[in-house]
């Protein structure tokens, strides 16, 4: 694994981390036929930063063995039913 700069912004920060680290994405090879074992799918996670005074980070993922990239949202004191003041 590797991974690039880490630091913490905000206010509220719990401290996202913020640059480009190396992960590893772990599902059940044969989901659903009771079988245990995993698929190793290496990748890279990018980290774009803290928003709305870091209640929620912004970041990406990318597989590429599987040809799979995402959005990944990254949230703090969420909680349901709950309403922000605009």
């Amino acid at each position: 694994m590797h991974s690039s700069i880490s630091r913490r912004t905000g206010t509220g920060d719990p401290g996202f981390p913020v640059g480009t680290r190396g992960v590893t994405n772990r599902p059940l090879a044969a989901p659903s036929t009771g079988r245990t074992a995993w698929d190793e799918l290496p990748g890279t996670a990018p980290c774009h930063g803290a928003l709305f005074d870091a209640a929620a980070a912004l970041g990406e993922i990318a597989i590429p063995t599987k040809r799979v990239t995402g959005l990944t949202l990254g949230l703090v004191g969420f909680r349901r039913n709950s309403q922000v003041a605009a």
